[in-house]
């Protein structure tokens, strides 16, 4: 990509951006990239040696526009895909726009995709399928994300283990089983403390509570552990480093794509109740805030959003060319 070609992110309308609740995408996976933004209506203002990645969250209205820009055939798109799971969206004559759009454009020479995860159940038929162009590009770590992690300031945390999240036993096995536990076995209560989902308002769903982005992060600092799974399509989730950014050493199963050395700081949650209930406080907190740390350090280096948006350039250059 030379200096006169433009790379910018897509993203939906305005209100569509105000009802997210995590970094996932909108302005804020944008600035997470350190990448441009602006709203669908830019598209016309563009150059033809241009580069854009367009949101998934885009309404009916927004994908026909993305359309009509990629049928032009003046610059690359890449279509960023979050979520690749078998669903109502996914699957079916009632599947969502931008599913039709992946699939009856991503294969055009002008387009790509752009995945936070290797592909996976829908988007894994699509890939072996119609063998679009693809760039995998994991989460990025923000340094201005962090929270305070010190010897003084981890010992003072909640000695238990946050999980977070929706509680879909379909989608989510491990955590779901969690949640089933904590109702029957006391060690299970006594160990994993609960925040409900807050709900996606941009689907329409109530919010439940305003922990959200860096408020979500400042909520599970509170603790000096942190439950994070795959689900069951072994997903590299936006919470892997938001575990790191908020100093929580982390507790579940890793994600396959974690760097080595991330996966094995992990504690699982027969080793981490056993913990809770037979080391001692003292030691417990030495060795949980020396995972943390060390789990902060290999995610941040792994996951630099500079490296990051350096291997997105070089895949752009590499397919202009």
């Amino acid at each position: 990509m030379d200096n006169s070609t433009q790379l910018r992110f897509i993203t939906a309308n305005n209100r569509m951006n105000a009802n997210l609740i995590c970094r996932d995408c909108g302005p804020a996976y944008a600035r997470s990239l350190r990448l441009p933004w602006s709203d669908v209506d830019s598209l016309g203002d563009l150059s033809d040696n241009s580069a854009v990645v367009v949101d998934s969250t885009l309404n009916d209205a927004e994908v026909m526009r993305v359309r009509k820009f990629i049928d032009r055939d003046t610059a690359l798109v890449l279509l960023k895909v979050v979520d690749p799971y078998w669903s109502r969206d996914t699957r079916g004559s009632d599947r969502s726009s931008y599913t039709r759009l992946v699939e009856t454009r991503c294969c055009r020479p002008n387009v790509a995709i752009l995945s936070p995860y290797e592909p996976k159940e829908w988007l894994k038929e699509v890939v072996d399928q119609l063998k679009p162009r693809l760039i995998v590009l994991p989460y990025p770590y923000l340094p201005e994300a962090e929270q305070a992690l010190t010897p003084d300031n981890f010992a003072a945390r909640r000695d238990r283990a946050v999980l977070t999240g929706a509680r879909s036993g379909r989608k989510y096995p491990q955590r779901a089983r969690i949640h089933r536990l904590r109702h029957i076995l006391a060690k299970y209560r006594n160990s994993f403390d609960l925040l409900e989902h807050p709900g996606y308002p941009n689907l329409g769903q109530a919010r439940r509570h305003n922990f959200v982005f860096d408020e979500f992060l400042r909520f599970i600092a509170g603790y000096k552990t942190f439950y994070i799974c795959p689900s069951r399509a072994d997903l590299e989730f936006l919470k892997y480093t938001e575990c790191a950014q908020a100093g929580c050493a982390p507790v579940g199963i890793p994600a396959t794509s974690l760097p080595a050395a991330a996966k094995s700081l992990f504690l699982d949650t027969a080793t981490f109740l056993k913990s809770m209930r037979k080391q001692p406080a003292a030691l417990r907190n030495e060795e949980h805030f020396t995972r943390a740390v060390e789990y902060r350090a290999v995610m941040a280096n792994s996951r630099k959003a500079e490296k990051l948006r350096e291997q997105l350039v070089n895949f752009v250059v590499s397919t202009c060319n």
